[in-house]
């Protein structure tokens, strides 16, 4: 139907930029860019034909006219969130970090439920200075778990929050292994060697709910209740759960929460 009205009427700048849109989303990138070129030379005022044009040009790796674009869109309407935030990314991927972290900004100020730029603001502040930044990179993580617990965006801000978990644990041990995580690991393989493969699986998926929003490994104040297991858990011993339950299925798997050390001292002591 957009091929059919565009051939009787050329200029059409919305059967233009929909089927740039199209063309864009197939990988038709080349084709995608003419059109669109084509839709913001019939009106150069149309904002979101810019912004389309600059993701085209962005996919197809032509970060100038991507830029140019973008800028443009921005121009003419300062607060189009989509336009702030691929601006962003495209800043981020060339190494200006603040800059990209100021648009993200900027697009959150208009839209603060976008996910996406929740992600990528908190990717850049955690590259620019991850100590400095820690908290409010942490607070961005937990708003798009929450917007999306089982979500692609959740699933990468649960890994990046593990990653600063992670950090942070060798920053608390700095000159060798944390006794308390070794502990915690020689804790949970005694108790899973006594469990059947029912009783583990049980276990293991619900810490495995339980770590869903991502677990404070540094604070010891933590304390949480499981059904599977009586007594309370610090997060740091629910993280050493969830590690040595996944060594048990998956021997070959890391789980990603930087304890793969304290787990093989732990693995040393449990051996006969």
């Amino acid at each position: 139907m957009l091929e059919a009205l565009l051939k009787a009427e050329p200029e059409n700048r919305d059967a233009l930029y929909n089927l740039g849109m199209v063309a864009s989303d197939e990988g038709q990138l080349k084709e995608a860019r003419e059109l669109l070129r084509r839709s913001v030379a019939v009106e150069p005022t149309f904002a979101n034909a810019q912004v389309a044009l600059g993701v085209a040009a962005l996919r197809d790796q032509d970060q100038s006219e991507a830029r140019q674009a973008l800028e443009r869109a921005i121009e003419l309407e300062p607060g189009n969130p989509y336009a702030l935030r691929t601006l962003g990314s495209l800043l981020t991927t060339a190494g200006a970090l603040a800059a990209g972290a100021e648009r993200f900004r900027q697009a959150l100020a208009v839209a603060p439920n976008d996910a996406v730029a929740s992600l990528c603001l908190a990717q850049a502040l955690l590259e620019l200075d991850p100590d400095e930044n820690r908290d409010e990179a942490d607070a961005l993580l937990l708003r798009v778990i929450e917007q999306q617990p089982f979500g692609e965006l959740g699933e990468q801000a649960k890994a990046l929050r593990g990653q600063v978990a992670a950090r942070d644990l060798r920053q608390a041990s700095p000159n060798g292994l944390r006794q308390d995580a070794v502990n915690f690991c020689l804790d949970a393989l005694r108790r899973f060697q006594a469990m059947d493969q029912a009783e583990c699986m049980a276990v293991i998926s619900e810490v495995a709910a339980v770590g869903q929003s991502g677990l404070q490994i540094n604070e010891p104040g933590t304390s949480r209740s499981l059904k599977t297991l009586p007594g309370t858990w610090s997060d740091l011993a629910l993280a050493c759960l969830i590690h040595v339950g996944m060594k048990r299925l998956t021997p070959n798997e890391d789980s990603g929460l930087g304890i793969e050390g304290e787990y093989a001292e732990a693995l040393r002591l449990h051996s006969p």
